[in-house]
């Protein structure tokens, strides 16, 4: 493909996530099934400069709306986003955008001269930056933060199990040409550097690897789950932390995977067969309306991997902050309630309650746990330094943002997605 055919692709896709709301990522998957004439390099042009469209979206608003642009247009967008040669790809060939008119060189011209304020450069809708002060506390806390997720992130993989050598692992990745390290905190994961290519890293299609964030894994960890436990993951999704509780159980107790949404539960299906734990059980089911005898066990362990903003896996999705609004997050934290509301019931006496989010905003975390213990007077915060040192007891406490009622990393902080955990148990 030319430039100027990428870049109608470009605004194709902008279109779809703009109106339909459709993952960035999704839309670039369905274009990539039918556009059988693409290359490699194609879908990698596209999909580079699709993402970084959202990474700048909130300047490139910006400069559209002090240029009397239409900020809602996804052909002025991508036309400012081109830049400076934005008529030699605009330039109305066939399959390429339509030649830029001289009302829309005007504009261009115009809004390539504004300056861009440093809030503005942070790409945070305006529901997310009262969110974010309000979260990390000083000026200089946030905009980190808000910063940082402007970044492409790095690929984690994580081990079966701790039984796996880790050390073979990263010899065997690297004599294939792969730029890779072991996770700083995580004792089973490993970062990619990079791109790679599939086939360099054969073990992801045999369950030898998982694709999963260093923070997600430790969240999965500290929730301690052993073997003969019987834990319970509520809202499992693709099953990417019930895995790695897996293979702190050894495949002994039970492991119960629920999830609503039936797609993510299939896939959640796939990466069991390959990662050959016969211990785990997948459930279709809504976990606030499941009738208790679908629920039933003596759960030692209950967790509750909410539907969150995403915050804090923003570097990955950068459009999934304009997809989202005020009353999307309103309506996340009533349903974030009501989980943890169910999620109580489910826990035996002396269990543990563990609650994460990959979000990064208050109102999603500490302040839903502090809500949920006003209303529950069954339990009490295990401390972070306690739930470390259950697990590493011989590693050193990382840096984390403590909290009232758990703990929190974040890219800025950790380099990993932002993700956050409460660790309650049940008294009585």
């Amino acid at each position: 493909m030319r430039d100027g055919p990428r870049w109608q692709t470009i605004i194709d896709l902008l279109d779809q996530t703009f109106n339909d709301r459709v993952p960035a990522d999704l839309a670039i998957r369905r274009w990539s099934k039918s556009a059988r004439f693409a290359g490699s390099k194609d879908r990698r042009f596209i999909g580079d400069n699709l993402f970084d469209i959202f990474r700048q979206l909130g300047a490139l608003k910006f400069q559209l709306a002090e240029a009397g642009g239409d900020i809602n247009s996804a052909r002025q967008i991508a036309l400012l986003a081109a830049g400076a040669g934005a008529k030699e790809l605009f330039d109305g060939s066939q399959h390429a955008p339509a030649a830029v008119s001289d009302n829309e060189g005007a504009l261009l011209e115009k809004a390539l001269a504004v300056e861009v304020p440093a809030e503005q450069a942070m790409a945070l809708p305006d529901w997310a930056q009262a969110h974010f002060a309000a979260s990390f506390g000083g000026d200089d806390a946030w905009r980190a933060e808000a910063t940082a997720l402007l970044s492409p992130a790095s690929v984690d993989l994580r081990l079966r199990s701790a039984k796996d050598d880790r050390d073979d692992m990263l010899k065997t990745l690297g004599a294939r040409g792969v730029d890779v390290d072991a996770t700083p905190i995580s004792p089973l994961g490993l970062r990619i550097s990079g791109r790679f290519a599939a086939g360099d890293v054969p073990e992801l299609n045999d369950g030898q690897l998982e694709i999963q964030d260093e923070a997600s894994q430790l969240c999965a960890l500290l929730v301690d789950a052993q073997p003969k436990m019987q834990v319970l993951d509520l809202c499992a999704g693709a099953g990417g932390k019930t895995l790695a509780m897996a293979g702190q159980m050894a495949g002994q107790g039970r492991l119960l995977a629920v999830d609503a949404d039936d797609h993510k539960l299939e896939e959640g299906r796939r990466r069991v067969k390959r990662a050959r734990w016969p211990h785990i059980e997948l459930l279709h089911a809504d976990a606030l309306t499941a009738p208790e005898d679908a629920l039933a066990g003596d759960w030692d362990r209950v967790l509750v991997d909410a539907p969150c903003s995403g915050s804090g896996t923003w570097r990955r999705a950068p459009d999934a902050r304009w997809r989202m609004d005020a009353d999307d997050l309103d309506a996340l934290v009533e349903l974030q309630g009501k989980l943890l509301d169910r999620a109580a019931s489910l826990v035996k006496p002396g269990g543990l309650l563990c609650y994460v989010t990959c979000s990064m905003l208050s109102v999603e975390n500490n302040q839903q746990i502090q809500s949920f213990m006003n209303r529950s007077s069954d339990f009490s915060v295990v401390d972070f330094d306690a739930s470390w040192a259950a697990i590493f007891e011989d590693g050193e406490i990382p840096a984390v943002h403590r909290q009232e009622a758990g703990w929190m990393m974040t890219p800025a902080l950790n380099g990993t997605d932002g993700f956050y955990m409460a660790v309650l148990k049940r008294e009585a």
